[in-house]
């Protein structure tokens, strides 16, 4: 896992405009470069790797020492005077606050069916009705004519639908080593 030089990179991209470049002549120089795209490919798997430890052990200390700093903080909170609302205390430095919310109880769907069929009979202006389309259903039923979106079950033209051209688009589908 060595880093290429720029002179490396340089030597790379002036062969690639030569005309006596490397070329793709038959099945083996195919496969040969088919087996560099997976090495790449392993490369950076391992690179990703890397990083995603280095991030996980980088975030475990950030996330502990923020929990002992912020534990000596709340054991100082107590000890001074905080301003105090109907739903917080708070206490102003000059580098931020500390801020201590007082308890509050939320409401927590515990059984939607339930709490609908309530509303249903005691209040139903409480039911949401929601009315959409039910589009893997229509994309089924479209069809293009002289560039126009129909629908094939009744042939007329479908209004709210645009068609977005993609090109034609090549991919290399690389076998992973083991």
């Amino acid at each position: 896992m060595s880093e290429a030089t720029w002179e490396e990179i340089a030597d790379v991209f002036e062969e690639a405009r030569s005309d006596d470049r490397f070329r793709v002549t038959d099945d083996q120089t195919a496969d040969w470069c088919l087996r560099k795209i997976a090495d790449e490919d392993n490369e950076l798997a391992k690179l990703t790797e890397w990083y995603e430890r280095q991030q996980e052990l980088a975030q475990k200390r950030h996330d502990s020492r923020v929990a002992y700093y912020t534990g000596l903080l709340h054991e100082y909170f107590d000890t001074v005077p905080a301003h105090s609302t109907k739903t917080m205390s708070k206490y102003t430095l000059p580098s931020g606050e500390l801020v201590m919310s007082k308890p509050k109880a939320d409401y927590i769907k515990a059984d939607e069916e339930k709490l609908l069929s309530w509303c249903v009979t005691n209040d139903p202006d409480l039911v949401k009705v929601i009315t959409a389309p039910k589009w893997a259903d229509i994309k089924k039923r479209l069809t293009t004519v002289d560039g126009k979106i129909v629908d094939k079950d009744t042939g007329l033209f479908v209004d709210g639908v645009e068609i977005e051209e993609k090109p034609e688009e090549f991919k290399v589908k690389v076998r992973a080593s083991e």
